[in-house]
C-alpha cells in the first residue's frame, strides 16, 4: 500500500534517472578493526536535485 501511495502521488514518478532519489533494499553489516559491528542502509540524493512528474503542468 505504501508503494502504491507513493506511485500515484506527485513524488512517485521521477522525471529522469539523473534527478531520482534512491535507497538500497538490503541492509549491510560493517565491522571495523575493533570488531564492532554497525548495520548500514544506503540512501542517496541526486546532486542535480530531485525532480518528479505530476499530472499538472509544472513551472520549470
Amino acid at each position: 500500500m505504501h508503494m502504491i501511495t507513493w506511485l500515484f502521488s506527485p513524488w512517485g514518478i521521477p522525471a529522469n534517472y539523473r534527478q531520482m532519489q534512491g535507497s538500497g533494499v538490503n541492509t549491510y553489516k560493517w565491522v571495523n578493526k575493533a570488531g564492532e559491528a554497525v548495520l548500514v542502509k544506503y540512501h542517496w540524493e541526486p546532486v542535480a536535485g530531485v525532480r518528479n512528474l505530476t499530472g499538472r503542468k509544472q513551472k520549470l
